[in-house]
């Protein structure tokens, strides 16, 4: 089991640098650690990421997990260094 934190979280929610390498640890560790508030946390990132213009308001809507925790976007092609 690993801890993850916002900065590994968003990664799995937009394509990053980093996303492929988290994704395949995201998938292989059958029991995922988060902290209660990492949903706040990260969509305030998403929020901090459109009000930069680096997401628009689309794919900032497509970063938001739906209502099962899914984000609602099936793919992800912009690259930025998130900073949450």
């Amino acid at each position: 089991m690993k801890f993850w934190d916002e900065s590994a979280l968003i990664p799995l929610c937009l394509q990053e640098r980093q996303s492929t390498a988290l994704k395949r640890l995201a998938q292989e560790d059958e029991s995922l650690a988060v902290w209660w508030g990492s949903s706040v946390d990260c969509l305030s990132a998403f929020a901090r990421l459109r009000r930069e213009a680096v997401l628009s308001e689309t794919e900032e809507e497509q970063a938001r997990p739906d209502s099962s925790g899914t984000p609602r976007g099936s793919h992800r092609d912009r690259t930025h260094a998130c900073r949450a």
